[in-house]
């Protein structure tokens, strides 16, 4: 129960998160410079505590190698970059909604690849949450806009996203399973992060001297700080040490708490109302969370 809390708390400084983010991308800062800087201060602040794990043999297998890759270079950088992109071609609301796939995804290859049985009591639980998660999604507006160039761009990049992170879960279950320790997962995953990065920057329409110059402004370093303490020291420590007790499969159904404590932040920062269909998916979320904690499934 207590590595359930853990995850669970973890989604709640995921949503906390967003209050500083967002309004930087506002200011004119690109999604680029946020998550690039969002790995450079993380690297930076947590070598002290897994530097060490590079003299170890264990980290030279080839499947811890592509987990490593796939969860930094895919989860950590490209699905958040492909996610803020996704918002300027889609309406938010859907851009949340196609982030459902992701526990899809994590059900799906925890089967298969962790040998994780998928009864039908968790089952039920499962599709009982992500009809609880896709209420919690709706504002009421139209899901579905007409169909073009652009908003094919979106759902592509949402999509991409939502199977990213499906995947990374997954495999950072598999890195606790071998021994990894929450600091080792969390500095390994901003490390390969930074290479995902640096693979993009000829990308970029700004010389990597203008990125890494953003830092200058007093308010992005003060939000990016606050960023990398809730994500990189607080958020992914608490999160690994929870997964390492917690069944991916478990864990994909607590991680869709995020859109509920996202909605609820929203309410108290920025008195954005919740709607019915919020507040009825909230309550039908918390009832699976509790119903699979409370039985063996």
């Amino acid at each position: 129960m207590t590595s359930s809390i853990l995850i669970i708390i973890a989604s709640f400084l995921w949503a906390l998160d967003t209050i500083w983010r967002y309004p930087l991308l506002g200011k004119g800062f690109g999604p680029f410079t946020i998550v690039l800087w969002e790995h450079l201060l993380a690297l930076f602040l947590l070598a002290p505590f897994f530097w060490a794990i590079f003299l170890e043999k264990k980290l030279y297998q080839g499947k811890i190698i592509f987990a490593l890759f796939f969860i930094g270079i895919f989860g950590s950088c490209w699905a958040t970059l492909a996610l803020t992109a996704a918002f300027q071609y889609l309406n938010p609301s859907i851009v949340i909604l196609l982030l459902k796939i992701q526990p899809i995804a994590v059900v799906l290859l925890a089967s298969i690849f962790l040998k994780e049985k998928i009864g039908p009591q968790f089952l039920a639980c499962f599709l009982l949450s992500m009809v609880g998660v896709v209420l919690i999604s709706y504002t009421g507006e139209d899901f579905f806009p007409s169909f073009n160039k652009d908003s094919a761009t979106g759902y592509l990049l949402g999509i991409f996203a939502a199977i990213s992170w499906g995947i990374t879960t997954v495999l950072g279950r598999y890195l606790a399973l071998n021994t990894f320790l929450p600091t080792q997962i969390a500095g390994l995953r901003y490390f390969f992060g930074l290479i995902g990065c640096l693979m993009i920057v000829n990308f970029q329409d700004k010389s990597f001297h203008q990125h890494l110059s953003a830092i200058k402004d007093w308010n992005f370093s003060q939000s990016i700080l606050v960023i990398v303490s809730m994500t990189a020291l607080t958020s992914m420590f608490i999160y690994y040490k929870g997964l390492n007790k917690t069944p991916a499969k478990v864990a994909s159904i607590l991680e869709m708490f995020f859109p509920l404590f996202a909605v609820v932040i929203n309410y108290i920062a920025l008195g954005i109302k919740l709607n019915p269909y919020q507040i009825v998916g909230g309550l039908i979320l918390i009832f699976s969370a509790f119903v699979i904690q409370r039985k063996s499934v």
